[in-house]
């Protein structure tokens, strides 16, 4: 019986370890280079560790799902992305969810200028 307890200690510990060093993506920023490319750039600070990345990136334009990524690895500190999406019309938003395999996600939006 202590022997249960013990393994159902240190399963509980290990558990709450990894959750505490997991978080979702901490800033996301959204430019646009004359209206047809998208340049994402997602802070997700993982110190290296090849088990905790930003797993999958959406982007919506004026609330419609146009690019769905799904990420396999985050080999540095941010994950830059570039999109061309030629039918940016000034005034459209565009809202950029960026999820991180483990825990949470991070949302943002930018409107086209000119």
């Amino acid at each position: 019986m202590k022997k249960q307890v013990w393994f159902i200690t240190g399963l509980i510990i290990l558990c709450s370890t990894s959750m505490a060093t997991a978080h979702p993506p901490t800033a996301i920023s959204i430019n646009d280079t004359n209206g047809s490319m998208l340049i994402i750039d997602v802070e997700h600070p993982v110190g290296g560790d090849k088990d905790h990345f930003i797993n999958s990136i959406k982007i919506y334009k004026n609330g419609e799902l146009i690019i769905t990524q799904v990420t396999s690895q985050q080999e540095t500190q941010n994950l830059t992305l570039t999109y061309r999406v030629p039918s940016l019309k000034v005034g459209d938003i565009i809202k950029v969810e960026a999820k991180c395999n483990i825990a949470g996600s991070l949302e943002a939006e930018y409107r086209i200028r000119k």
